[in-house]
C-alpha cells in the first residue's frame, strides 16, 4: 500500500515536472521568437534613418 502511495507520488511530480518543463520551453520559443522581431524591426529602423541621413547628405552636396 505504501508503495503504491510513493509511486503515485512520484509518477504525479514527474507529471508536474513535465508540464513545467513544457511550459519553459514555450515560454523560451515565444521569447525567441520576440526577440528576433525585435532585432529585424530595430534593423528596419536604423536601415531608414540611414538612408534618410545618406539622401540629406547626398543633397547637400549637390548643392
Amino acid at each position: 500500500m505504501n508503495e503504491d502511495n510513493s509511486a503515485d507520488l512520484a509518477r504525479k511530480q514527474f507529471m508536474d515536472m513535465q508540464a513545467m518543463l513544457i511550459k519553459l520551453r514555450d515560454g523560451l520559443l515565444n521569447l525567441s521568437a520576440s526577440l528576433q522581431e525585435l532585432a529585424m524591426v530595430s534593423d528596419d529602423e536604423a536601415m531608414k534613418q540611414a538612408s534618410v541621413e545618406t539622401e540629406a547628405l547626398l543633397a547637400r552636396l549637390r548643392g
